[in-house]
Protein backbone atom coordinates (compact mmCIF):
# COMPACT_ATOMS: atom_id res chain seq x y z
CA UNK A 1 0.00 0.00 0.00
CA UNK A 2 1.31 3.50 -0.75
CA UNK A 3 0.93 4.82 2.83
CA UNK A 4 2.38 1.72 4.46
CA UNK A 5 5.29 2.57 6.76
CA UNK A 6 8.53 0.64 6.27
CA UNK A 7 9.13 -2.02 8.88
CA UNK A 8 11.57 -1.19 11.61
CA UNK A 9 14.67 -3.30 12.10
CA UNK A 10 13.94 -6.00 14.66
CA UNK A 11 16.19 -6.86 17.59
CA UNK A 12 17.19 -10.12 15.90
CA UNK A 13 18.11 -8.32 12.66
CA UNK A 14 20.10 -5.73 14.61
CA UNK A 15 22.17 -8.39 16.38
CA UNK A 16 22.74 -10.44 13.22
CA UNK A 17 23.92 -7.40 11.24
CA UNK A 18 26.05 -6.16 14.16
CA UNK A 19 27.72 -9.58 14.46
CA UNK A 20 28.39 -9.74 10.71
CA UNK A 21 29.85 -6.23 10.69
CA UNK A 22 32.07 -6.99 13.69
CA UNK A 23 33.29 -10.23 12.08
CA UNK A 24 33.95 -8.42 8.79
CA UNK A 25 35.90 -5.68 10.55
CA UNK A 26 38.02 -8.20 12.44
CA UNK A 27 38.81 -10.30 9.34
CA UNK A 28 39.90 -7.29 7.30
CA UNK A 29 42.04 -5.87 10.09
CA UNK A 30 44.12 -9.05 9.93
CA UNK A 31 44.95 -8.35 6.28
CA UNK A 32 46.84 -5.11 6.98
CA UNK A 33 47.53 -5.02 10.74
CA UNK A 34 50.63 -7.10 10.06
CA UNK A 35 52.18 -4.25 8.03
CA UNK A 36 53.18 -2.11 11.03
CA UNK A 37 54.22 -5.00 13.31
CA UNK A 38 56.64 -6.67 10.89
CA UNK A 39 59.76 -4.93 12.25
CA UNK A 40 59.21 -5.70 15.98
CA UNK A 41 57.88 -9.16 15.12
CA UNK A 42 60.94 -10.00 13.01
CA UNK A 43 63.24 -8.77 15.78
CA UNK A 44 61.40 -10.77 18.45
CA UNK A 45 61.43 -14.07 16.53
CA UNK A 46 64.78 -13.47 14.77
CA UNK A 47 63.16 -13.57 11.32
CA UNK A 48 64.97 -12.17 8.29
CA UNK A 49 63.10 -9.16 6.92
CA UNK A 50 63.28 -10.76 3.46
CA UNK A 51 60.92 -13.52 4.65
CA UNK A 52 58.34 -11.36 6.37
CA UNK A 53 56.21 -10.68 3.27
CA UNK A 54 54.99 -14.28 3.60
CA UNK A 55 53.18 -13.29 6.78
CA UNK A 56 50.87 -11.24 4.56
CA UNK A 57 50.82 -13.58 1.60
CA UNK A 58 50.02 -16.74 3.66
CA UNK A 59 46.89 -15.15 5.10
CA UNK A 60 45.71 -13.96 1.70
CA UNK A 61 46.68 -17.25 0.07
CA UNK A 62 44.60 -19.31 2.51
CA UNK A 63 41.75 -16.89 1.92
CA UNK A 64 42.04 -16.94 -1.87
CA UNK A 65 42.25 -20.74 -2.22
CA UNK A 66 39.20 -21.58 -0.11
CA UNK A 67 36.86 -18.62 -0.43
CA UNK A 68 35.07 -19.73 -3.61
CA UNK A 69 34.65 -23.22 -2.20
CA UNK A 70 33.21 -21.69 0.97
CA UNK A 71 30.58 -19.80 -1.01
CA UNK A 72 29.57 -23.04 -2.71
CA UNK A 73 29.54 -24.95 0.60
CA UNK A 74 27.33 -22.24 2.06
CA UNK A 75 24.85 -22.70 -0.79
CA UNK A 76 24.95 -26.47 -0.26
CA UNK A 77 24.90 -26.89 3.52
CA UNK A 78 23.73 -23.55 4.87
CA UNK A 79 25.57 -20.24 5.19
CA UNK A 80 25.22 -20.14 8.97
CA UNK A 81 26.82 -23.54 9.56
CA UNK A 82 29.84 -22.82 7.34
CA UNK A 83 30.27 -19.40 8.98
CA UNK A 84 30.38 -20.94 12.47
CA UNK A 85 32.95 -23.54 11.45
CA UNK A 86 35.14 -20.81 9.96
CA UNK A 87 34.82 -18.68 13.09
CA UNK A 88 35.93 -21.53 15.36
CA UNK A 89 38.93 -22.17 13.09
CA UNK A 90 39.79 -18.46 13.17
CA UNK A 91 39.73 -18.44 16.98
CA UNK A 92 42.17 -21.37 17.14
CA UNK A 93 44.47 -19.82 14.51
CA UNK A 94 44.55 -16.44 16.30
CA UNK A 95 45.48 -18.12 19.57
CA UNK A 96 48.22 -20.07 17.79
CA UNK A 97 49.56 -16.87 16.22
CA UNK A 98 49.65 -15.12 19.59
CA UNK A 99 51.80 -17.84 21.20
CA UNK A 100 54.03 -18.51 18.15
CA UNK A 101 57.78 -18.73 18.78
CA UNK A 102 59.04 -19.42 15.24
CA UNK A 103 58.44 -18.30 11.66
CA UNK A 104 56.91 -21.61 10.59
CA UNK A 105 54.53 -21.67 13.55
CA UNK A 106 53.43 -18.13 12.71
CA UNK A 107 53.03 -18.90 8.99
CA UNK A 108 50.87 -21.92 9.90
CA UNK A 109 48.71 -19.69 12.08
CA UNK A 110 48.35 -17.13 9.28
CA UNK A 111 47.39 -19.82 6.76
CA UNK A 112 44.77 -21.19 9.18
CA UNK A 113 43.49 -17.67 9.79
CA UNK A 114 43.08 -17.29 6.04
CA UNK A 115 41.22 -20.61 5.86
CA UNK A 116 38.85 -19.63 8.68
CA UNK A 117 38.33 -16.23 7.09
CA UNK A 118 37.55 -17.89 3.75
CA UNK A 119 34.78 -19.98 5.30
CA UNK A 120 33.22 -16.88 6.82
CA UNK A 121 33.69 -14.18 4.19
CA UNK A 122 31.24 -15.09 1.39
CA UNK A 123 28.68 -16.33 3.89
CA UNK A 124 28.68 -13.07 5.86
CA UNK A 125 27.04 -11.20 3.00
CA UNK A 126 24.58 -14.02 2.29
CA UNK A 127 23.54 -14.19 5.98
CA UNK A 128 23.17 -10.41 6.14
CA UNK A 129 21.16 -10.13 2.92
CA UNK A 130 18.85 -13.00 3.85
CA UNK A 131 18.08 -11.43 7.23
CA UNK A 132 16.50 -8.33 5.66
CA UNK A 133 13.78 -7.47 3.18
CA UNK A 134 14.64 -6.33 -0.33
CA UNK A 135 14.10 -2.66 0.53
CA UNK A 136 16.95 -2.83 3.08
CA UNK A 137 19.49 -4.59 0.87
CA UNK A 138 21.19 -1.38 -0.24
CA UNK A 139 21.67 -0.38 3.39
CA UNK A 140 23.09 -3.81 4.27
CA UNK A 141 25.49 -3.81 1.31
CA UNK A 142 26.66 -0.29 2.16
CA UNK A 143 27.28 -1.12 5.82
CA UNK A 144 29.10 -4.41 5.17
CA UNK A 145 31.15 -2.89 2.36
CA UNK A 146 32.08 0.09 4.51
CA UNK A 147 33.28 -2.19 7.28
CA UNK A 148 35.41 -4.10 4.75
CA UNK A 149 37.23 -0.95 3.73
CA UNK A 150 37.33 0.39 7.28
CA UNK A 151 38.87 -2.84 8.55
CA UNK A 152 41.51 -2.87 5.80
CA UNK A 153 42.36 0.77 6.47
CA UNK A 154 42.23 0.51 10.28
CA UNK A 155 44.50 -2.55 10.37
CA UNK A 156 47.73 -0.58 10.10
CA UNK A 157 46.82 2.11 12.70
CA UNK A 158 45.53 -0.46 15.19
CA UNK A 159 48.53 -2.70 14.60
CA UNK A 160 50.89 0.18 15.26
CA UNK A 161 48.93 1.18 18.38
CA UNK A 162 48.98 -2.35 19.83
CA UNK A 163 52.73 -2.63 19.25
CA UNK A 164 53.28 0.72 20.96
CA UNK A 165 51.20 -0.01 24.08
CA UNK A 166 51.53 -3.79 24.38
CA UNK A 167 53.12 -6.34 22.02
CA UNK A 168 52.79 -7.61 18.44
CA UNK A 169 51.24 -10.78 19.91
CA UNK A 170 48.10 -8.84 20.81
CA UNK A 171 47.38 -8.25 17.14
CA UNK A 172 46.48 -11.96 17.14
CA UNK A 173 45.23 -12.47 20.69
CA UNK A 174 42.70 -9.63 20.57
CA UNK A 175 40.76 -11.65 17.98
CA UNK A 176 39.93 -14.39 20.50
CA UNK A 177 37.47 -12.52 22.78
CA UNK A 178 35.96 -10.66 19.81
CA UNK A 179 35.40 -13.94 17.94
CA UNK A 180 33.88 -15.62 20.99
CA UNK A 181 31.43 -12.71 21.29
CA UNK A 182 30.43 -13.07 17.62
CA UNK A 183 30.07 -16.84 18.06
CA UNK A 184 27.73 -16.34 21.04
CA UNK A 185 25.54 -13.99 18.99
CA UNK A 186 25.50 -16.48 16.10
CA UNK A 187 24.30 -19.35 18.28
CA UNK A 188 21.69 -17.23 20.04
CA UNK A 189 20.26 -15.06 17.25
CA UNK A 190 20.76 -16.94 13.97
CA UNK A 191 17.44 -18.39 12.80
CA UNK A 192 17.33 -22.11 12.28
CA UNK A 193 17.77 -22.88 8.56
CA UNK A 194 14.79 -24.38 6.78
CA UNK A 195 15.42 -27.71 5.02
CA UNK A 196 14.48 -26.11 1.69
CA UNK A 197 17.35 -23.64 2.07
CA UNK A 198 20.00 -26.35 2.09
CA UNK A 199 20.99 -27.99 -1.20
CA UNK A 200 23.07 -31.11 -0.68
CA UNK A 201 24.65 -31.17 -4.12
CA UNK A 202 27.92 -32.93 -4.83
CA UNK A 203 30.96 -30.79 -4.15
CA UNK A 204 33.28 -30.15 -7.10
CA UNK A 205 36.58 -31.47 -5.68
CA UNK A 206 38.44 -31.56 -9.00
CA UNK A 207 37.43 -28.00 -9.79
CA UNK A 208 38.61 -26.90 -6.34
CA UNK A 209 42.04 -28.51 -6.83
CA UNK A 210 42.46 -26.97 -10.28
CA UNK A 211 41.50 -23.51 -9.01
CA UNK A 212 43.87 -23.84 -6.03
CA UNK A 213 46.75 -24.85 -8.31
CA UNK A 214 46.01 -21.91 -10.60
CA UNK A 215 46.16 -19.43 -7.73
CA UNK A 216 49.20 -20.94 -5.97
CA UNK A 217 51.36 -21.18 -9.10
CA UNK A 218 50.39 -17.65 -10.19
CA UNK A 219 51.30 -16.15 -6.81
CA UNK A 220 54.57 -18.10 -6.64
CA UNK A 221 55.48 -16.98 -10.17
CA UNK A 222 54.95 -13.30 -9.36
CA UNK A 223 56.67 -13.56 -5.98
CA UNK A 224 59.71 -15.18 -7.64
CA UNK A 225 59.78 -12.59 -10.42
CA UNK A 226 62.23 -10.57 -8.35
CA UNK A 227 64.70 -13.47 -8.31
CA UNK A 228 67.90 -13.58 -10.34
CA UNK A 229 67.98 -14.49 -14.03
CA UNK A 230 69.14 -17.99 -13.09
CA UNK A 231 65.56 -18.74 -12.03
CA UNK A 232 63.96 -17.36 -15.18
CA UNK A 233 63.06 -20.83 -16.52
CA UNK A 234 61.42 -21.72 -13.20
CA UNK A 235 59.40 -18.48 -13.18
CA UNK A 236 58.22 -18.96 -16.78
CA UNK A 237 57.31 -22.56 -15.98
CA UNK A 238 55.14 -21.42 -13.06
CA UNK A 239 53.28 -18.95 -15.27
CA UNK A 240 52.72 -21.69 -17.88
CA UNK A 241 51.48 -24.16 -15.25
CA UNK A 242 49.09 -21.54 -13.90
CA UNK A 243 47.73 -20.80 -17.39
CA UNK A 244 47.31 -24.51 -18.15
CA UNK A 245 45.51 -25.15 -14.86
CA UNK A 246 43.22 -22.18 -15.51
CA UNK A 247 42.39 -23.47 -19.01
CA UNK A 248 41.67 -26.99 -17.76
CA UNK A 249 39.57 -25.52 -14.94
CA UNK A 250 37.39 -23.55 -17.35
CA UNK A 251 37.05 -26.52 -19.72
CA UNK A 252 36.16 -28.86 -16.83
CA UNK A 253 33.69 -26.47 -15.16
CA UNK A 254 31.78 -25.96 -18.41
CA UNK A 255 30.95 -29.67 -18.43
CA UNK A 256 29.85 -30.11 -14.80
CA UNK A 257 26.25 -30.19 -13.62
CA UNK A 258 27.25 -28.71 -10.22
CA UNK A 259 30.43 -26.72 -10.90
CA UNK A 260 32.44 -24.89 -8.25
CA UNK A 261 32.06 -21.74 -10.35
CA UNK A 262 29.18 -21.54 -12.78
CA UNK A 263 31.22 -20.20 -15.69
CA UNK A 264 28.03 -19.16 -17.48
CA UNK A 265 27.69 -16.46 -14.81
CA UNK A 266 30.96 -14.93 -15.95
CA UNK A 267 29.40 -14.31 -19.37
CA UNK A 268 27.05 -11.80 -17.74
CA UNK A 269 28.38 -8.33 -18.74
CA UNK A 270 27.24 -6.70 -15.50
CA UNK A 271 29.01 -9.32 -13.37
CA UNK A 272 32.11 -9.10 -15.58
CA UNK A 273 32.22 -5.32 -15.11
CA UNK A 274 31.71 -5.68 -11.36
CA UNK A 275 34.55 -8.18 -11.05
CA UNK A 276 36.85 -6.03 -13.20
CA UNK A 277 36.13 -2.98 -11.05
CA UNK A 278 36.67 -4.98 -7.88
CA UNK A 279 39.93 -6.45 -9.15
CA UNK A 280 41.49 -3.15 -10.24
CA UNK A 281 40.16 -1.22 -7.25
CA UNK A 282 41.48 -3.71 -4.73
CA UNK A 283 44.75 -4.21 -6.62
CA UNK A 284 45.59 -0.52 -6.32
CA UNK A 285 44.10 -0.01 -2.83
CA UNK A 286 46.18 -2.84 -1.33
CA UNK A 287 49.26 -1.32 -2.95
CA UNK A 288 48.57 1.98 -1.20
CA UNK A 289 48.14 0.30 2.19
CA UNK A 290 51.20 -1.92 1.83
CA UNK A 291 53.53 0.62 0.24
CA UNK A 292 52.69 3.54 2.52
CA UNK A 293 53.03 1.32 5.60
CA UNK A 294 56.70 0.99 4.57
CA UNK A 295 57.04 4.53 3.18
CA UNK A 296 56.01 6.31 6.36
CA UNK A 297 58.39 4.32 8.57
CA UNK A 298 61.41 3.49 6.44
CA UNK A 299 61.45 6.42 3.98
CA UNK A 300 60.14 9.31 6.06
CA UNK A 301 61.41 7.92 9.38
CA UNK A 302 58.16 8.05 11.37
CA UNK A 303 57.56 5.71 14.32
CA UNK A 304 54.96 2.91 14.25
CA UNK A 305 52.57 5.06 16.29
CA UNK A 306 53.04 8.18 14.12
CA UNK A 307 52.68 6.08 10.97
CA UNK A 308 49.44 4.67 12.31
CA UNK A 309 48.13 8.21 12.89
CA UNK A 310 48.92 9.16 9.28
CA UNK A 311 46.46 6.47 8.16
CA UNK A 312 43.63 8.18 10.07
CA UNK A 313 42.37 10.40 7.20
CA UNK A 314 41.84 7.33 5.04
CA UNK A 315 40.33 5.37 7.93
CA UNK A 316 37.98 8.14 9.06
CA UNK A 317 36.72 8.79 5.53
CA UNK A 318 35.91 5.13 5.12
CA UNK A 319 34.18 4.92 8.46
CA UNK A 320 32.11 8.08 8.03
CA UNK A 321 31.23 7.99 4.33
CA UNK A 322 30.94 4.30 3.49
CA UNK A 323 27.65 3.66 5.34
CA UNK A 324 26.08 6.39 3.20
CA UNK A 325 27.11 4.63 -0.01
CA UNK A 326 24.38 2.02 0.32
CA UNK A 327 21.69 4.70 0.50
CA UNK A 328 23.24 6.52 -2.48
CA UNK A 329 23.22 3.29 -4.50
CA UNK A 330 19.56 2.71 -3.57
CA UNK A 331 18.73 6.12 -5.06
CA UNK A 332 21.15 6.48 -7.99
CA UNK A 333 22.07 2.89 -8.88
CA UNK A 334 25.59 1.45 -8.94
CA UNK A 335 27.20 3.17 -11.91
CA UNK A 336 27.37 6.85 -10.95
CA UNK A 337 28.75 6.38 -7.40
CA UNK A 338 31.32 3.90 -8.70
CA UNK A 339 32.44 6.31 -11.43
CA UNK A 340 32.85 9.08 -8.86
CA UNK A 341 34.92 6.76 -6.66
CA UNK A 342 37.17 5.79 -9.58
CA UNK A 343 37.66 9.46 -10.44
CA UNK A 344 38.78 10.18 -6.87
CA UNK A 345 41.21 7.25 -7.09
CA UNK A 346 42.68 8.83 -10.23
CA UNK A 347 43.19 12.18 -8.48
CA UNK A 348 44.79 10.47 -5.46
CA UNK A 349 47.21 8.34 -7.49
CA UNK A 350 48.22 11.32 -9.62
CA UNK A 351 49.01 13.21 -6.44
CA UNK A 352 50.95 10.29 -4.93
CA UNK A 353 53.12 10.15 -8.06
CA UNK A 354 54.51 13.57 -7.15
CA UNK A 355 55.15 12.92 -3.46
CA UNK A 356 58.72 13.57 -2.29
CA UNK A 357 60.51 13.77 1.06
CA UNK A 358 59.72 17.51 1.02
CA UNK A 359 55.94 17.11 0.60
CA UNK A 360 54.22 18.92 3.47
CA UNK A 361 52.32 16.92 6.05
CA UNK A 362 49.14 18.85 5.25
CA UNK A 363 49.23 17.89 1.56
CA UNK A 364 50.05 14.30 2.50
CA UNK A 365 47.04 14.06 4.84
CA UNK A 366 44.68 15.68 2.32
CA UNK A 367 45.64 13.36 -0.51
CA UNK A 368 45.64 10.34 1.79
CA UNK A 369 41.96 10.95 2.54
CA UNK A 370 41.00 10.56 -1.14
CA UNK A 371 41.50 6.74 -1.41
CA UNK A 372 39.26 6.36 1.65
CA UNK A 373 36.46 8.34 0.03
CA UNK A 374 36.99 6.54 -3.27
CA UNK A 375 36.95 3.05 -1.76
CA UNK A 376 33.78 3.85 0.19
CA UNK A 377 32.02 4.35 -3.17
CA UNK A 378 33.74 1.77 -5.41
CA UNK A 379 33.56 -1.20 -3.03
CA UNK A 380 29.77 -1.24 -2.41
CA UNK A 381 29.18 -0.13 -6.00
CA UNK A 382 31.01 -3.14 -7.42
CA UNK A 383 29.38 -5.49 -4.90
CA UNK A 384 25.93 -4.15 -5.75
CA UNK A 385 26.63 -4.69 -9.47
CA UNK A 386 27.66 -8.28 -8.79
CA UNK A 387 24.58 -9.11 -6.72
CA UNK A 388 22.24 -7.36 -9.16
CA UNK A 389 23.59 -9.53 -11.95
CA UNK A 390 22.36 -12.85 -10.53
CA UNK A 391 19.36 -14.46 -8.95
CA UNK A 392 19.08 -15.09 -5.20
CA UNK A 393 20.04 -18.76 -5.50
CA UNK A 394 23.43 -17.86 -7.00
CA UNK A 395 24.43 -15.11 -4.58
CA UNK A 396 26.47 -17.40 -2.34
CA UNK A 397 28.73 -18.58 -5.14
CA UNK A 398 28.90 -15.09 -6.66
CA UNK A 399 29.96 -13.72 -3.27
CA UNK A 400 32.69 -16.36 -3.25
CA UNK A 401 33.85 -15.35 -6.74
CA UNK A 402 33.70 -11.67 -5.81
CA UNK A 403 35.86 -12.07 -2.71
CA UNK A 404 38.23 -14.47 -4.47
CA UNK A 405 38.85 -11.71 -7.00
CA UNK A 406 39.27 -9.25 -4.12
CA UNK A 407 41.89 -11.33 -2.33
CA UNK A 408 43.80 -12.46 -5.40
CA UNK A 409 44.00 -8.86 -6.62
CA UNK A 410 45.33 -7.83 -3.20
CA UNK A 411 48.02 -10.52 -3.30
CA UNK A 412 49.01 -9.51 -6.83
CA UNK A 413 49.16 -5.86 -5.78
CA UNK A 414 51.50 -6.63 -2.87
CA UNK A 415 53.62 -8.96 -5.02
CA UNK A 416 53.87 -6.34 -7.78
CA UNK A 417 55.01 -3.73 -5.27
CA UNK A 418 57.65 -6.14 -3.93
CA UNK A 419 58.98 -6.69 -7.45
CA UNK A 420 59.31 -2.94 -8.07
CA UNK A 421 61.00 -2.40 -4.69
CA UNK A 422 63.41 -5.23 -5.43
CA UNK A 423 64.40 -3.51 -8.66
CA UNK A 424 65.69 -0.53 -6.64
CA UNK A 425 67.12 -2.49 -3.70
CA UNK A 426 70.74 -1.59 -4.56
CA UNK A 427 69.90 2.03 -3.65
CA UNK A 428 69.08 1.14 -0.05
CA UNK A 429 65.69 0.87 1.63
CA UNK A 430 64.95 4.60 1.86
CA UNK A 431 65.93 5.49 -1.71
CA UNK A 432 64.26 2.34 -3.05
CA UNK A 433 60.96 3.53 -1.56
CA UNK A 434 61.41 7.07 -2.93
CA UNK A 435 62.09 5.70 -6.44
CA UNK A 436 59.43 2.97 -6.34
CA UNK A 437 56.55 5.22 -5.20
CA UNK A 438 56.05 7.16 -8.49
CA UNK A 439 56.50 3.99 -10.58
CA UNK A 440 53.92 2.00 -8.62
CA UNK A 441 51.51 4.92 -8.51
CA UNK A 442 51.82 5.31 -12.29
CA UNK A 443 50.75 1.68 -12.65
CA UNK A 444 47.78 2.31 -10.34
CA UNK A 445 46.83 5.47 -12.24
CA UNK A 446 46.88 3.69 -15.58
CA UNK A 447 44.77 0.73 -14.40
CA UNK A 448 42.12 2.83 -12.65
CA UNK A 449 41.91 5.24 -15.61
CA UNK A 450 41.24 2.25 -17.88
CA UNK A 451 38.56 0.98 -15.49
CA UNK A 452 36.94 4.44 -15.41
CA UNK A 453 36.77 4.61 -19.22
CA UNK A 454 35.37 1.05 -19.49
CA UNK A 455 32.59 1.78 -17.02
CA UNK A 456 31.87 5.23 -18.45
CA UNK A 457 31.31 3.99 -22.00
CA UNK A 458 29.31 0.95 -20.88
CA UNK A 459 25.69 1.31 -21.94
CA UNK A 460 24.33 -1.73 -20.13
CA UNK A 461 21.13 -0.50 -18.49
CA UNK A 462 21.40 -3.11 -15.71
CA UNK A 463 24.27 -1.12 -14.18
CA UNK A 464 21.76 1.44 -12.93
CA UNK A 465 19.29 -0.99 -11.41
CA UNK A 466 18.49 -0.12 -7.80
CA UNK A 467 16.86 -3.14 -6.10
CA UNK A 468 18.35 -6.60 -5.98
CA UNK A 469 16.36 -9.24 -7.81
CA UNK A 470 14.92 -12.04 -5.71
CA UNK A 471 13.80 -14.36 -8.50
Amino acid sequence: MPNQKPKRISSQQYWILSAMMLATFMLNIEITAINLIITPLAHSLHIALGNTQWLIICYLLGLAIFITAAGKLGDMFGHQQIFKIGLICFIFASLLGGISNSLWMLLTARLLQGFGCALMYPNIMAISINAFSESKHGMVIGLISSVIGLGIAAGAPLGGLLVSVASWRWVFLVNVPVSLFVLAIAYYYFPKPRPSQIKNNKFDYYGFVLLALTIITLICAIENAKAQHSQLIWIISLFIISAVCASIFIYYENRQSNPLIATKLLQNPVLAMALTTRFLGNFTFYIVLFLFGLYFQQALGYSSLMSSLLFLPLTLCLGILSPLAGFIIDKAGSKKPTLLGLLLFIVAYYGFMHFTSHTSLTILLLFFALPGIAYSLVSPGALSMALQAVNNKDRGVVSGIFYTVSVVSGILGIATTSVVLHHYQQLGVQQALFHALPVVMMICLGLISLNFIMLLVSRNKNLTLQPLRQS
